[in-house]
């Protein structure tokens, strides 16, 4: 019966371990091992081994209790330790589940001393109340964390300040061990980027390694929560395969949970917030469902802050517009002004103030802008404004007066601007200062009409008047003068005074013109020293008149400076309708007839005549076919021979230039000479005649003939040419001729013209060891004190004074008062154009050392002048 009794009671206590998960166990110390385990095996995860000793246990027990469970093992085989017991703990089943179990039982000792003790008692599964109440205190935890999010974003004013405090409180009242947020860098959001957040430094060396994964920071922790737009929850935490590295953070912080949720904005993703929680179990339903709220929460905080800071930005840009716009228009070097519809002054910048000639807006709106308008510009000025209170635009150029009484010229831009408030329009102007460029335009309008120099009136002006008179004078059969003034010598004053002194006298020369002119008269500066004259109703003689009182009123001494000059002026008088019918014809027999005047001594006026114009017409054609005469070989040197009077033997030669035209025929070096001067010819046809000069004495003195001198003549212009000594050098350098067979005949009224100068020439001809003499002596004046100084060593005498040698005394008396001179001096003389007995017999009487001419030969081509030297006694 009490077996039955036990056996029934057995196998009710095994029902009710079975259906309560309860286990039964009973563990000898002494033996250490399990003696007893009813339902262990279920508990524990384990299959029954009867070699379960104390480590079994403990290695299946989860890591944080293996603690308690050496504690409760040494109190059991402390002597005198407690003789019952009662905790919970977790054990870690094979496949990884954690369970948590309920031990009681009591401590059984067989002997005093603590040997021998036996633990009985049961174990309870009490995982679901456990997991209950977790998720309880999860879902307090993250409801605490959720009001302070809301707190946080009702508080926070900015992303920046929002993120870290979301992490904070979900670690300080949510119950994770680590929160962060990462934002996603999309330019198209315009969102700053937010860096990971960690919480307290013990965090942070997580957050780290969490950081050196790809991306990990800025995407999520998964990787995929921000690039999917969904949530990712990772209960395995140690083992999930999307990120490697989190073993490492479960090794440091234990086994847990990851969330990633991705936050919105605008309806894109714009970041991540990730939580780890130590529990495994940590993201239920009702916990992912807060985590959504709050991610959901924080997506509209996102918006606001993003709206806000928009907004805030634009604010800034407008306030950053708006001081570059006052700073342009305060800065702006022309006025800037905005008037209302009634022209009321509303704001003018300070170039505006200042052309107003004010010192403040306020004094300024103190007047009307019409106050400083001129007058003549009042109505123009209401026009415009008129205009632009209709809608257009418009331009308006006038004269302002300011405060002080500055005058200025201005131009306004004008155009319609809305009003800030209200339906009305205002005027917006632009108004600049261009008194500057008016004085310019008067100044370019000046010139266009006046000489800047002297204020007369300039050839256009004088061409329009001339063109009134011509036309009254063709309908009235009337007459009127041209006058052509130049002044004598001009260069002169200007080379030895300098030019500033020149204008000075150019401008009271037209002074002095303009008051011997009547009202209707013209007086105009062409350039330089050249004036031209329109005289209305004036015939010859009116005109002669007219040009005596020129004449008498320039040669009046004036002072200039602390200089007194004395000019005087060459005149040309050209009439109408017998000089010309038209201004060109005028003009240009106006000029002949002034140069007509200057060759015929200066100081004087001629009338134009048709002998000048013959004349000019001639030199015109000369010139033209002078720039050919050398290219066509038309020029040809002639050679005179020069004979000795003591013995009658030859001496040298003068090359004479011939010029021979196919169709004017042989003309006269004294008509083309000149004009050769006057058109720049001269010093290339010197330089041919030079060079000729050279090669045909050459061409002698190589066939071994006794050698000659030759002499060339110099006209005034090559004598003073700076390149004339380094010319004759590179001849003589270039033929090989010794210098002492090339002899220079030079005018008197060349060497005289600038004695100084001149001495100075000869003195560099004669260090090249080239014979001088002075030509055509006797005809001009010469100073002896500078003859002795010339270097030269022959005085030619001029045929003028040979010609009547034998019927007039005072050629006579000059021919032998030349040649004592010259002896007296050393010079040798030749007395050149001797054509008879009687001329050749008076120039032996008086001791002439050389002559030529008719007498003994003319000039003679090369080839004829060869045959004359080869029958000379001496060659």
């Amino acid at each position: 019966m009490a077996s039955e009794i036990l056996q029934g009671s057995n196998e009710l206590l095994r029902l009710v371990t079975e259906m309560a998960d309860i286990a039964v166990w009973e563990y000898d110390f002494d033996a250490g091992r399990m003696l007893r385990s009813d339902n262990h095996d279920q508990l524990y995860g384990l299959p029954w081994q009867d070699h379960w000793n104390v480590d079994t246990f403990l290695n299946a027990t989860h890591p944080e209790d293996r603690a308690r469970g050496h504690q409760f093992i040494q109190e059991a085989v402390t002597p005198g330790g407690p003789d019952n017991y009662a905790f919970d703990f977790r054990v870690i089943w094979s496949d990884g589940s954690i369970h948590w179990l309920w031990a009681k039982g009591r401590v059984v000792r067989r002997t005093e001393t603590g040997q021998g003790v036996l633990v009985r008692g049961v174990l309870v599964d009490i995982t679901p109340r456990k997991t209950a109440e977790a998720s309880i205190h999860r879902l307090t935890q993250l409801y605490a964390a959720l009001s302070q999010c809301n707190q946080a974003i009702v508080r926070c004013t900015s992303e920046e300040e929002l993120f870290p405090q979301i992490c904070r409180d979900a670690v300080r009242f949510g119950g994770m061990k680590m929160a962060w947020i990462g934002m996603i860098q999309k330019p198209e959001l315009r969102i700053k980027p937010v860096a990971s957040f960690g919480v307290g430094t013990e965090y942070l060396e997580a957050i780290e390694i969490s950081a050196d994964h790809s991306h990990a920071s800025s995407q999520g922790p998964s990787g995929t929560a921000a690039r999917e737009a969904r949530p990712v929850w990772c209960q395995d935490f140690m083992n999930d395969p999307m990120m490697a590295h989190r073993r490492e953070l479960g090794q440091k912080f234990g086994w847990g949970s990851m969330a990633a949720l991705p936050l919105q904005h605008r309806q894109e993703v714009a970041g991540v917030i990730a939580f780890y929680a130590p529990d495994p179990h940590a993201f239920d339903e009702a916990a992912r469902n807060l985590l959504m709220e709050m991610a959901m929460d924080i997506s509209f905080a996102l918006d606001h802050f993003a709206l806000e800071k928009e907004r805030e930005n634009a604010m800034n840009a407008l306030r950053s517009s708006e001081k570059q716009l006052r700073t342009i228009i305060d800065t702006e070097p022309e006025c800037v002004k905005i008037l209302d519809q009634d022209g009321r002054l509303l704001h003018m910048n300070a170039a505006g103030l200042a052309m107003m000639e004010v010192d403040s807006l306020e004094e300024l709106q103190q007047y009307a802008l019409t106050d400083f308008l001129i007058p003549e510009y009042l109505e123009p000025f209401k026009l415009l404004h008129d205009r632009v209170m209709e809608g257009e635009t418009g331009f308006l150029e006038f004269e302002i007066m300011g405060k002080n009484g500055t005058r200025r010229w201005v131009e306004t831009h004008a155009a319609p601007m809305p009003a800030t408030t209200g339906e009305h329009l205002q005027l917006l102007g632009i108004t600049r200062d261009i008194s500057e460029r008016k004085r310019s335009e008067e100044r370019i309008q000046y010139l266009a009409n006046f000489d800047a120099l002297t204020g007369l009136p300039n050839r256009t002006q004088l061409d329009n008047h001339l063109n009134y008179v011509l036309s009254l004078a063709k309908r009235s059969s009337g007459s009127f003068a041209v006058l052509f003034l130049d002044l004598d010598r001009f260069k002169d004053v200007n080379d030895f005074y300098g030019h500033r002194l020149g204008d000075s006298l150019l401008v009271e020369m037209a002074r002095r013109l303009r008051q011997v002119l009547r009202e209707e008269d013209t007086v105009s500066r062409l350039g330089g020293d050249e004036f031209i004259m329109m005289f209305p109703d004036c015939d010859a003689l009116g005109a002669a008149q007219v040009a005596r009182k020129l004449l008498q009123v320039i040669n009046q001494s004036c002072r200039i400076e602390q200089f007194d000059l004395t000019v005087s002026a060459s005149i040309g008088i050209a009439l109408y309708p017998s000089d010309g019918e038209d201004m060109d014809t005028l003009f240009k027999n106006a000029d002949t007839a002034m140069y007509r005047s200057k060759k015929s001594g200066r100081n004087r006026f001629s009338f134009f005549t048709s002998e000048m114009q013959s004349q000019v017409a001639r030199n015109l054609q000369l010139v033209n076919a002078l720039y050919r005469a050398v290219e066509n070989d038309e020029l040809e040197l002639h050679f005179q021979p020069k004979i000795s009077l003591a013995d009658g033997r030859l001496t040298g030669a003068e090359a004479l230039l011939r010029w021979n035209h196919p169709e004017l025929g042989s003309i006269s070096p004294s008509e083309f000479i000149p004009v050769a001067e006057d058109c720049g010819l001269i010093l290339p046809i010197g330089e041919w005649v030079l060079r000729t000069a050279v090669t045909r004495l050459l061409q002698w003195i190589t066939s071994e003939h006794v050698p000659f001198p030759v002499s060339v003549n110099l006209s005034g212009v090559q004598f003073r040419h700076a390149g004339l000594t380094a010319l004759l050098s590179q001849i003589l350098d270039e033929s090989g001729l010794p210098p002492e067979y090339l002899e220079l005949e030079l005018t008197e009224s060349v060497v005289m013209n600038d004695p100084e100068g001149e001495i100075a020439m000869i003195e560099s001809l004669h260090a090249l060891g080239v014979q001088v003499s002075i030509d055509d002596f006797g005809t001009g004046y010469s100073s002896l004190s500078y003859l002795k100084r010339f270097k030269v060593q022959k005085l030619k005498i001029d045929q003028s004074f040979i010609r009547d040698i034998n019927t007039d005394l005072e050629d006579r008396a000059i021919v032998s008062a030349i040649i004592s001179m010259a002896k007296s001096l050393g010079l040798k003389t030749i007395a050149e154009g001797v054509e008879t007995p009687e001329q050749f017999e008076f120039l032996v009487t008086h001791e002439c050392d050389e002559v030529q001419g008719y007498y003994f030969s003319k000039p003679l081509p090369w080839a004829d002048f060869e045959n004359y030297l080869l029958q000379a006694k001496n060659f």
